[in-house]
């Protein structure tokens, strides 16, 4: 089980692939390197959308590193009617590198120290100041990816 977030999501619809995508398309505009943060986006999500697949965030006006990246793949379904969405939800890729060097360098720290305090026979609370830095950094990466993945789901799951 991996500390960083990441969801699973299935969706069955009535929908052809067709319909899919174009009720998608009502709600996504295309990405955009450099987006004026004053200006109120068009539509309330950005990204790629192909024949079978896309790969969507949602436009926000902060920043937010832990916003959910959506990438969906469209099929139809095996009976012959609507079709199927499978949508993976996970964080941008440069921030799992990121948030997985940080945890690994700060829960290396606080369980050399932990041993260090075990072996010397010492409690020392600035040596929790680690184990207290990784508890954060887990909960600086979850809790957001949480909030803006429920969000996703309830928005694609209406949509469709």
């Amino acid at each position: 089980m991996s500390i960083l977030p990441f969801e699973k999501l299935t969706i069955h619809t009535d929908l052809t692939p067709e319909q899919i995508k174009e009720k998608l398309e009502q709600f996504v505009e295309p990405y955009q390197m450099f987006r004026n943060t004053f200006k109120q986006p068009n539509k309330p999500y950005n990204g790629k959308i192909q024949e079978t697949s896309f790969r969507i965030t949602r436009n926000i006006n902060y920043r937010n590193s832990f916003l959910p990246v959506i990438k969906g793949k469209i099929m139809p379904n095996d009976y012959g009617k609507g079709s199927q969405i499978n949508i993976t939800m996970s964080l941008h890729s440069f921030v799992i590198v990121f948030m997985t060097f940080w945890l690994f360098m700060v829960g290396g720290g606080g369980i050399s120290l932990l041993f260090l305090m075990i072996s010397s026979g010492k409690f020392m609370l600035e040596g929790l100041i680690p184990v207290g830095m990784f508890i954060f950094g887990c909960l600086l990466t979850i809790i957001p990816f949480k909030i803006e993945a429920n969000i996703a789901k309830k928005f694609l799951q209406e949509l469709w």
